[in-house]
């Protein structure tokens, strides 16, 4: 059942991908890669999308009501989104949401992303991604299955 659900997730993430790498095509974005820098950056939308999507599906187990879930999930997702290098460099942010900034997921995959975007060197921001990909993936993704697997 969560396998499929992620699947579900990974195909619309994908689809999603590429249908916002197309108009921003169209209206002007390029990719310094060509066509396999685009398809590295719907990877990284997908891959990520699916990560929160396991860490979420673990919270909303716990939680066991959708729309509490839903309302609960919220927040955090928009401030992990704001406190982050999505917007604006980290350098330009509020002192005291720096660090915080520096090592958020979301900057991570945006780092990712710029340096396909840039053909710029992605090893670091490569690194840094799959970290955070482990971190909302393995852990959560066992106890969502061990939650899931119990509640039958």
């Amino acid at each position: 059942m969560l396998l499929g659900r992620l699947a579900s997730d990974a195909l619309i993430l994908a689809v999603q991908a590429g249908l916002l790498l197309s108009i921003g095509r169209l209206l002007g974005f390029r990719v310094s890669a060509g066509l396999a820098g685009m398809a590295g950056i719907a990877a990284i939308a997908v891959a990520f999308g699916l990560a929160v999507a396991v860490a979420s599906s673990w919270l909303a187990l716990i939680i066991g009501d959708p729309e509490t879930a839903e309302r609960v999930l919220f927040f955090p997702a928009i401030a992990i989104t704001f406190v982050s290098s999505a917007f604006a460099p980290v350098g330009l942010l509020a002192g005291w949401t720096q660090p915080v900034a520096a090592d958020s997921p979301v900057t991570a995959a945006a780092n990712l992303v710029r340096a396909l975007a840039d053909s710029g060197p992605a090893a670091v921001p490569l690194v840094e991604f799959g970290c955070w990909l482990v971190a909302l993936t393995v852990v959560p993704g066992a106890m969502a299955v061990r939650r899931w697997q119990a509640s039958d």
